[in-house]
């Protein structure tokens, strides 16, 4: 996951360095890091057998949740960017949803649950406490179904990578609600349903959405975008938010989805290389607003 500007190699090379260091030289002053990490690694969370009081490090002896597993990541220092831990996930089990800490160094956290049936979280999801510019959280996930909503911000970066799926239902909020620099990088299929939600993504104040293709997205029959009147939208942008990917690298299973493609207001802006308002297979063309024409590249 880079939040690197746009520079050259060794600029690059030297920003990560010095926000990695920066990084180290906070976490040791807050009294967060007790151990350095330089191989891999996976703590096991089991919310049928586990125990908060256990290690963690063997799937016999996890945790019973998913924020004590953060946790304890978090008082890592991840040495180099080889380094990942994952934080194991077992099946059989509903889990409440966490609230992500920053984690320390160059290195990356994956959050895994099941290759077969998405694991359920039920609650909120939030990545993204403030902190400094390049130093929010960073967090890894593959496996899960959210029937709770999620928030990303404080220039914090969520990646989606794989056997996921969105299923919040709330009139007033959004399934992914971005805000304040927060970024979702998309990195592999997903799935939406909900009878009656807001919106899937809520984008606003800089946040941003990046999809990475070959991506297909499938929305589930029913599939309703609504703020309980009135037909909303799948993408909402406000303030600046942006979202980005290839046109030619998206495509739609599943059945069409009740509601409008995307309202875009206030510089809010969709980047994909050509595609039209009518690129989402919903039931209405995106609606633009304040500079139309101006969001849809």
């Amino acid at each position: 996951m880079d939040i690197t500007p746009t520079v050259g190699a060794d600029e690059q090379s030297q920003y990560r360095q010095n926000l990695a260091i920066q990084a180290l030289h906070r976490a040791f002053a807050e009294g967060r890091v007790g151990e350095v990490v330089t191989s891999t690694r996976t703590y096991y969370v089991d919310g049928g057998t586990g125990s908060d009081t256990n290690s963690g490090l063997l799937a016999a002896a996890g945790f019973a949740t998913i924020q004590k597993a953060l946790d304890v990541v978090a008082t890592l220092y991840l040495a180099s960017r080889s380094v990942t831990v994952t934080i194991s996930v077992a099946a059989g089990s509903t889990y409440a949803g966490f609230s992500c800490p920053r984690f320390v160094g160059p290195g990356t956290v994956l959050l895994s649950g099941s290759t077969g049936s998405p694991i359920t979280i039920n609650s909120t999801v939030s990545v993204g406490p403030a902190g400094p510019i390049g130093d929010g959280c960073r967090l890894r996930i593959q496996g899960f179904k959210f029937t709770g909503n999620i928030l990303i911000a404080d220039h914090s970066i969520l990646q989606v990578e794989g056997n996921c799926e969105f299923a919040f239902n709330s009139t007033t909020a959004a399934q992914v609600q971005l805000t304040r620099h927060g970024v979702l990088r998309v990195t592999s299929s997903f799935t939406v349903s909900g009878s009656m939600t807001l919106c899937h993504y809520d984008i606003r104040q800089s946040g941003a959405v990046v999809w990475i293709g070959p991506i297909t997205v499938t929305f589930s029959p029913g599939t309703h975008f609504s703020n309980g009147t009135n037909d909303q939208a799948f993408i909402l942008g406000d303030t600046n938010g942006t979202m980005r990917f290839v046109k030619e690298q998206i495509s739609f299973g599943g059945t069409t989805f009740t509601g409008i493609n995307a309202i875009l207001v206030n510089g809010a802006q969709i980047n994909s290389g050509g595609a039209s308002t009518s690129f989402f297979p919903g039931t209405v063309p995106a609606y633009e607003g304040n500079g139309l024409g101006q969001n849809w590249s």
